[in-house]
């Protein structure tokens, strides 16, 4: 789905990859960079690193530097 604001278009891929990791998939370096771009084109529309881990959040999951990290 589409919306006026391109960076927001990677928000489904952000949502797919964080059910995997919840679910206990590891991501390939490929799927692991794709989050990292996705969440600098987030932050260059102006979203908070609050709104990006809402966007994230699957299983308290919360990706850093391309990388899940469990909250504790």
């Amino acid at each position: 789905m589409e919306t006026n604001n391109p960076a927001e278009n990677v928000i489904p891929i952000i949502k797919e990859y964080g059910k995997r990791v919840a679910a206990g998939e590891s991501l390939s370096l490929l799927e692991r960079v794709s989050i990292v771009l996705a969440k600098f084109s987030l932050k260059l529309a102006n979203y908070n690193q609050y709104q990006i881990d809402a966007l994230i959040k699957a299983g308290e999951i919360e990706w850093r530097f391309g990388r899940s990290v469990e909250r504790q």
